[in-house]
């Protein structure tokens, strides 16, 4: 390997060890409008590839940092792999099975490309393009830009230029001059790592449902083109688009989990903050992590008024981002990373993730639109990005816009949450985000949710007579 050295952050770290239960696999993905051919799909990949500089990447087996080739070590027109799937049916089930085959299958061990790109022909209809990658190397808004410079190639346009430098920081030797620095760190990390476990031991984690092994399966959820609805609604309830739908993911999960209408369930949600300031298209680097995360706290009940839940979390989100819990994440990440070094596997499987009872996790680092241009200019039909799960938490959701669009896709533990579960829970989230359920909800209003898109218009006032 080259002498390209990236230091592993804690949060790096600690998904080091949750890959060893489980791929921590990430997937963007684009539905396009036209029909590449897979051979000039994998020379465009190749030539995005030698364009931006990629390489290949090594994690060393102690997981403290990676080691990327050099230009001068790259075969000549080396590329990812391309994973080819013809799918049979065109439905949103067949292609949610080819997506959680790649989410589910790791990266090898050793040297190896951090991405993959993949193409699924769904039954001579559509046509999707990916890029699946290795989600303790890459970065969620890097490798959208990858798949971008990928698709203006194969439409046969110029790409979107991009100023990088590639530059690779080497880790630290620990001297005299840095080591109280270092040791100061530390013990915050042990601080804050210590408080958030105790103040989490009473917020409620779903249990395993049934036996068997641990899947992540994912599905999309549509909103159907709402997105100046959802935003207006957020606007009147005096919050920002992520508070909105974090409040209603909130309320989905508690009439998920509840049994009784006056029972009042304590949940905790993780959100993965972007840590580099935000400027243009200018990125130090391609790849690379940066993330930070918010763990926000809530107790409330099934019938509890929903803008009361939401002036709530609003509150809640402002006061965590003013301050500089995210920041200090990957000091607490790092010390539990060394804690889990210290156990036996089966002991950081099993106990590890129970000791931070978090209910899910809400993706919005990627909640741009990087593709606007591209879905205007009639390049692509939709955006998505599923994330797996890791053992940390069982359900992880991810937000993508278009213009006039928002997309929901989920990603969840299949031992702890069944597809109907999952269905409801994002019936719900669909309709409370665009303010088409009663303020007040209740359990048989939940369980009386419309599954099926297709059938809203005609059950949703149902539900609001049922309320009144």
């Amino acid at each position: 390997m080259g002498d390209l050295v990236q230091s592993l952050n804690g949060f790096q770290r600690m998904m080091f060890r949750w890959e060893q239960h489980l791929p921590l696999n990430a997937l963007h993905l684009v539905n396009l409008a036209f029909h590449p051919d897979p051979v000039s799909t994998q020379r465009c990949l190749a030539q995005t590839c030698a364009s931006l500089g990629l390489r290949k990447v090594r994690v060393d087996d102690r997981g403290q940092s990676l080691s990327w080739d050099t230009l001068a070590e790259m075969e000549r027109d080396e590329a990812p792999p391309l994973h080819l799937r013809s799918l049979a049916s065109a439905t949103n089930a067949s292609l949610s099975r080819a997506i959680n085959a790649e989410l589910n299958q790791p990266f090898p061990r050793g040297t190896h490309w951090p991405i993959r790109g993949v193409q699924f022909e769904l039954a001579g209809q559509d046509t999707y393009l990916g890029l699946v990658y290795h989600h303790l190397v890459t970065d969620a808004r890097g490798v959208s830009l990858v798949l971008r410079d990928w698709l203006h190639r194969l439409a046969g346009l110029d790409p979107r230029p991009l100023a990088l430098d590639l530059t690779y920081p080497q880790p630290e030797d620990l001297t005299d001059d840095n080591a109280i620095q270092h040791w100061g760190e530390t013990l915050t990390g042990l601080g804050r790592s210590l408080a958030d476990v105790l103040s989490l031991r009473k917020f409620r984690r779903p249990r395993p449902i049934q036996p068997g092994p641990r899947r992540i399966c994912s599905g999309i959820h549509e909103t159907a083109a709402r997105l100046a609805r959802v935003q207006g609604f957020a606007k009147a309830l005096g919050a920002t688009l992520g508070d909105l739908v974090l409040a209603a993911l909130f309320e989905g999960l508690t009439l998920s989990l509840a049994k009784k209408e006056q029972e009042r369930l304590p949940l905790a949600l993780c959100m993965p903050v972007d840590l580099r300031q935000r400027a243009s298209d200018d990125y130090s680097q391609v790849l690379g992590q940066m993330l930070g995360s918010l763990t926000v706290r809530d107790v409330g009940g099934p019938a509890e008024p929903f803008t009361q839940r939401v002036a709530r979390i609003a509150e809640e989100t402002r006061i965590l981002k003013a301050g500089d819990r995210a920041a200090h994440y990957a000091l607490q990440m790092r010390f539990m990373s060394r804690l889990w070094d210290l156990a036996p596997d089966w002991i950081n499987r099993v106990t590890g993730p129970a000791l931070i009872p978090l209910a899910g996790c809400l993706s919005n680092v990627n909640f741009t639109e990087t593709f606007g241009t591209e879905y205007e200019q009639g390049l692509i039909n939709g955006y998505y990005r599923f994330s797996g799960t890791g053992p940390l938490v069982p359900l992880m959701i991810s937000m993508t816009t278009l213009p006039g669009l928002l997309s929901l896709t989920t990603s969840h533990h299949s031992d702890v949450l069944t597809p109907t579960q999952v269905k409801r829970l994002m019936a719900h989230l669909r309709l409370r985000i665009q303010g088409e359920l009663p303020d007040q909800s209740s359990l048989s209003l939940f369980a009386g949710l419309p599954l099926d898109p297709e059938r809203e218009s005609r059950d949703v006032p149902a539900i609001w007579n049922r309320a009144a």
